[in-house]
């Protein structure tokens, strides 16, 4: 009996050390989602050129959430028909034409034309 308890202590501890391996696997099959950094020192949709759309293309209803009208500027995924088919460049860059309310600043027309000569990423 002596020399049984050691080997039970031993074997209960390879059962649990093992339980705890399969707990570890199933943690590391578990997508971990970590939010995309945002570089500030470039020109991007998620620094720079969002709050440009977000103040002057949905705020007033135009391009917001649901709108029909040239559709939802609220994302870069919204924006996507108008980049690709070069309306935006053409009436906001070119035109200056759109908003309605108002041509946009230099700065802002700056911003946004480096963004759209760098790949509006």
């Amino acid at each position: 009996m002596k020399k049984i308890a050691p080997l039970l202590f031993i074997g209960g501890c390879l059962l649990t050390s093992l339980s705890q391996c399969t707990k570890d696997k199933a943690d590391l099959a578990t997508p971990v989602v970590v939010a995309p950094v945002c570089d500030s020192t470039k020109v991007l949709y998620c620094n720079k050129v969002k709050p440009i759309i977000d103040l002057n293309c949905t705020n007033n209803g135009c391009h917001s959430a649901g709108s029909t009208f040239l559709g939802d500027f609220t994302t870069l995924a919204g924006l996507s028909t108008v980049l690709g088919n070069g309306k935006f460049n053409q009436r906001v860059i070119l035109n200056q034409d759109m908003p309605a309310s108002a041509p946009l600043s230099a700065a802002d027309i700056a911003t946004l034309t480096e963004w759209l000569n760098t790949g509006h990423k």
